[in-house]
Order: C-alpha cells, then structure tokens, then sequence
C-alpha cells in the first residue's frame, strides 16, 4: 500500500513538470451530476503533526471508518498520509514540517484529480483539524488556476471537524518557529488572510464546518468560521456536551445537543443531534440541503 501510494504522487509530480514545460492542459470531462449518495468514494486527511512525524491512518480513523461503513455506506474509505512515511495510509503526500499547507494542498489536489476528478468520478471528503485546511487550499488552488495545478477537481461535499479556518491562537504558542505548517495557523497568518472562503470544485462543493465550544485546541469561532456566511452548513456543539478536539473525529455514536446552521446567519438548537462522525458522513450523503 505505501509502495502504491509513494507511485501515486510521483506520477503526479511527472504529470504536473510535463504540464509546466509544454503547457499541457488535459480536457475537462463532462461534469458529474450532483445527488444524494452513499455511495461515493471518501478521503479522509487527518491534521497537523508539530514535528512532521508520519501517521497511523488506520490509527487515526478507525473509530470514523467502523462507524461510516457500519452505517452502510459502499464507497471506498481512502485515508491520505500528510506525512512522509506515514503508516496504513491509501496515498502518501510526502510532506513534513517544512511543508506548507499550500504544498500539501496541491499534492491532495494531484491526488484526487489522478485518482478520481479526471475519470469522471466524484468524491466526498472529511477532515480533522489542519486538513481542513488542507482541502480548502486544494480546491482553492484548483478555482484560481494556478499555475502547476490540475486543470479541475470533482469535490462533491467536505466535511471539516475541528478546522482552524481562523487560525489556532490556543495551539500555537512557540511551534511557528519549528513548523511552516504551524506559522501558517497563526490567527491573521498570510496564508490565512489570503485563503478563500468557500471554495468550489467544478461541480460544486457542500461544504459543512463543525466545531465544539469545549475544543480547548482550536477555538469554536474559527472551527465554525463565525462571522462568515459564505458557507452552506455549520454545525456547533455547546460546552456541556465537552467534546474535545479529538472526539470530532473520535465519537461516533449517542444524542447531543448541538447548534445547527443552514445558509443562514443563525445558528438554531437541536435538541437530539447526532455525533461528530454521524453529522459529517450525514452532510456527505446530502448534495445540498440537509
């Protein structure tokens, strides 16, 4: 599987120097329709590590995936390593602390596209904390045509639990000076103030942001990136129910409260809202309106 993986992302660097010396741009498939769907293939890009170490993927998103498949949804589950060396994972970006977000976003982007967007398939995806980030500077990337990016992407829906969409003032501290990746999670970052709001793919993106007051890692504000209504979906746990920034993606079953937002610019109580895991895979099914 890493050996696969490690291929997967070379392919997508020759791709991407063949484009960059003879102007190559591949034809624009037909646009997949947008539906409600269980079927459809899911990546999951976990978050930031301080050091740049490699991941467990299966480690990581077992919880999420036992929980998806038991709730029998058909597509493929594919897991993306952020992290050179990472373990379990179905594809390798090869990055480590000296990456920025925006280096890893275009290797997530050269993924998908290899790997689905240009065989006409579309994918749905979750993430965890910075990949959040990660997905958005993808498709963001993709959007605004630059230069060395694959010329679309077919994300249907993304989910993002726990995404410093704000920047993570409380997780922060010191790390900057040891991270690219960290520096660029600093409230008011460039990268930050420059990353688009709402990106979308060629057909479209559902985007569905999820956060907790009790996150002690990332504040709620920007894991909801409050004060900004561009996006379709958000969905807020209150204090008492005390997820912590790994139960996002960590509790998978039970009834909480939480606060619900669907292109409005209020955020409505549900009494007997489901877990973390149940909202995103939820917000994937659901093309649009949910």
């Amino acid at each position: 599987m890493g050996r696969q993986a490690l291929v997967a992302v070379s392919a997508c660097l020759v791709m991407t120097a063949a484009m960059a010396v003879f102007g190559m741009r591949p034809a624009h498939a037909s646009v997949p329709r947008r539906m409600d769907s269980a079927s459809r293939p899911i990546l999951l890009i976990h978050g930031n590590d301080i050091s740049g170490s490699a991941y467990d993927c299966n480690e990581t998103w077992h919880a999420a995936r036992t929980a998806i498949e038991d709730s029998g949804w058909t597509g493929q589950l594919a897991m993306a390593g952020l992290y050179k060396g990472s373990k379990n994972c179905t594809y390798d970006y090869g990055g480590d602390k000296a990456s920025s977000i925006t280096d890893l976003g275009r290797a997530a982007a050269w993924n998908i596209y290899h790997q689905f967007s240009k065989r006409g398939e579309p994918i749905d995806v979750i993430t965890h904390s910075m990949g959040g980030l990660v997905i958005r500077a993808a498709i963001a990337g993709v959007a605004e045509h630059l230069p060395n990016w694959p010329p679309y992407l077919y994300v249907e829906d993304v989910a993002t639990l726990g995404a410093p969409h704000q920047g993570a003032a409380k997780a922060i501290g010191v790390c900057g000076v040891y991270s690219t990746q960290c520096g660029e999670m600093a409230k008011g970052s460039r990268f930050l103030k420059t990353l688009p709001r709402n990106p979308q793919s060629a057909m479209g993106t559902d985007w569905t942001l999820i956060g907790s007051v009790a996150d002690t890692v990332v504040d709620y504000t920007s894991e909801i990136d409050e004060g900004h209504n561009e996006w379709a979906h958000k969905v807020d746990y209150p204090n008492y129910v005390s997820f912590s920034h790994s139960d996002l993606r960590l509790v998978t079953t039970g009834t909480y409260g939480l606060l619900s937002e669907n292109g409005t610019s209020r955020l409505e109580p549900i009494n007997f809202g489901a877990s973390p895991v149940v909202v995103a895979k939820n917000a994937l099914y659901w093309s649009s309106k949910w």
